[in-house]
């Protein structure tokens, strides 16, 4: 028959048994299943029948013909025992379950092997176990090892016991030569051999109060110092107060007033991801989703990552953070807040990129700060860009998105710097401004960002709509510099003064040529003579002789 075999004790860290304390990595669960799906062949032995062999025999050393040959071999409970008689065609191999022992000629008369016996082949299991499997309640430890020590003081008939004034022994023979099980008890202490009356004697009590033992088993064992290679069990408490460390497995957590205040551990999160974390005020539970300070790690996937972040919450795919910093394996790092990020220095803060500043707003791209390839500092804009250019000897350049044309500004006042304080070698114009004025060659022109527009409305025309032209764009007036010139523009300010100049000049020439005519009655100064009203005369009349 099939049947279902459960392992209860053994759970993965995935799903509904991701934060228990029991639980273990989903590759270390498959291999404590299999190692106790093996177990139940080679210790409980399934695939085996169930039955009893009694067997009679004749122990050779007991006998008068072999009495002074070493005893070699032993025979004790829960030993294995072959038994081949080749003539009736016995050829079984099982363990002892019992025997029949007379003390007087101190003989055994015959055991029974098998493993039909089920008090005793589960008490067998339980005794090859406890190596592997740790209770998690101490009292149940305790409990398997008093059964144990039980089972092992009752079955040990058939000694030897030998009486000297300075020292007992306990062999297993007669003859102090071929016994290899000793117990030996003198005023130095109580010891254990396998290997003969000379030791070594792996299990002692010694007079200078040392304890030689390879399982050292108790309710509650005291001490000032632990000392060892390796200490093994379920779980350590450092103290019977509310302030303590527990260590269980994997995790560690300090208490205190009976509360977890931090927790370092591992376990499988949501992802199925190894995530060794260690948490500041709070367990690895609800507890820990308030508040507390987490410092985490993926380790077990392709690009390793990890963060530090204060908790505001838990959801289905773990906790959540109110602020953090988050950094990965690529060299990426990102530092997050639910409101408000401040840095702040007493002295000074420096940032350094190799390629561009960026900002963003949610997650739209709003500008970024970086170089053009030629050297140019660039603050770029979603439709346009300011640039910083050595080649315009430091003038700041408006330019379109892409840095191709320049672009306009609106702005409602422009302030040009004139104080005296910024200027030297100031002196009157001794030449005429007026005669350069008129030299300029005025022109109109469109702007070749607004062709892209024209022939946008172009494609969009309907039939039978107006032919759109260049009307339908804007129209601009100014100076036309040549391609060839080094120059790629003017200066306002300049050409406004220079305007302003020639103005004035044409003003005092017509003023002139007005005084020739007639002279103008001065009012004040004749620098306010804009404000003298002119009297419009009549016209002359000429009378003509008939």
């Amino acid at each position: 028959k099939i049947r279902v075999v459960e392992f209860k004790d053994i759970k993965a860290a995935v799903g509904e048994h991701a934060n228990k304390e029991d639980a273990v990595p989903l590759e270390e669960a498959y291999r404590r299943l299999r190692q106790a799906a093996k177990d139940m062949f080679t210790i409980q032995k399934i695939d085996q029948p169930k039955a009893t062999y009694k067997v009679e025999f004749q122990e050779l050393s007991q006998t008068e013909e072999y009495k002074d040959y070493k005893h070699l071999q032993s025979v004790y409970m829960a030993d294995t025992v072959t038994v081949i008689h080749e003539e009736n065609g016995v050829d079984i191999k099982a363990k002892v379950i019992a025997y029949k022992y007379d003390p007087i000629k101190k003989e055994y008369l015959d055991i029974t092997i098998g493993n039909f016996k089920e008090s005793f082949t589960d008490v067998s299991r339980k005794v090859d176990l406890v190596q592997e499997e740790v209770s998690n309640m101490p009292s149940s430890i305790l409990d398997a090892a008093k059964a144990n020590a039980t089972s092992l003081i009752n079955s040990g008939f058939g000694g030897h016991v030998r009486f000297y004034p300075d020292r007992v022994l306990i062999m297993d023979t007669k003859d102090e030569k071929s016994a290899k099980k000793v117990w030996q008890w003198n005023l130095n202490g109580l010891g254990y051999s396998s290997t003969g009356v000379n030791g070594p004697y792996g299990t002692a009590i010694t007079s200078d109060g040392r304890i030689v033992a390879d399982f050292i088993t108790a309710g509650t064992l005291s001490g000032n110092l632990v000392q060892g290679g390796e200490i093994t069990g379920s779980t350590l408490k450092t103290s019977n107060s509310a302030n303590f460390v527990n260590i269980s497995k994997q995790f560690i957590r300090l208490y205190e007033s009976s509360k977890v205040r931090a927790f370092i551990g591992y376990y499988k999160n949501s992802r199925g991801e190894i995530q060794p974390t260690f948490i500041l005020g709070g367990d690895s539970d609800s507890t820990g989703a308030n508040g507390a300070i987490m410092v985490y790690q993926f380790s077990d996937v392709s690009v390793k990552s990890g963060g530090i972040g204060i908790t505001k919450g838990l959801d289905g795919n773990g906790y959540l953070n109110a602020a953090s910093l988050y950094f990965s394996q690529t060299g990426n790092a990102m530092l997050d807040a639910d409101k408000m990020i401040v840095l702040d220095a007493q002295s000074e803060m420096r940032f350094k990129v190799k390629d561009q500043f960026r900002f963003y707003r949610n997650d739209n791209w709003i500008a970024s700060i970086g170089t053009s390839s030629g050297g140019d500092t660039d603050i770029m804009l979603p439709s346009a860009m300011i640039r910083n250019s050595s080649w315009e000897n430091g003038y700041i350049q408006v330019k379109t998105a892409l840095g191709t044309y320049y672009q306009g500004i609106i702005a409602s006042d422009f302030k040009v710097s004139s104080k005296e304080t910024y200027k030297t070698n100031i002196r009157p114009i001794t030449r005429s401004v007026l005669e350069t004025v008129m030299a300029w060659d005025i022109k109109q022109y469109n702007l070749k960002t607004d062709i892209p527009k024209l022939y946008e409305m172009r494609m969009n025309r309907k039939e039978g709509e107006p032919v759109i032209t260049t009307d339908a764009i804007p129209t601009h007036y100014g100076l036309v510099i040549p391609k060839e010139a080094e120059e790629n523009g003017v200066g306002l300010y300049g050409m406004l003064s220079q305007l302003t100049k020639g103005f004035q000049e044409y003003v005092t020439k017509t003023d002139a040529r007005i005084e020739e005519l007639e002279p103008i009655k001065p009012r004040g100064n004749i620098k306010h003579r804009n404000k003298v009203k002119r009297q419009r005369r009549p016209p002359r009349h000429v009378k003509r002789n008939s």
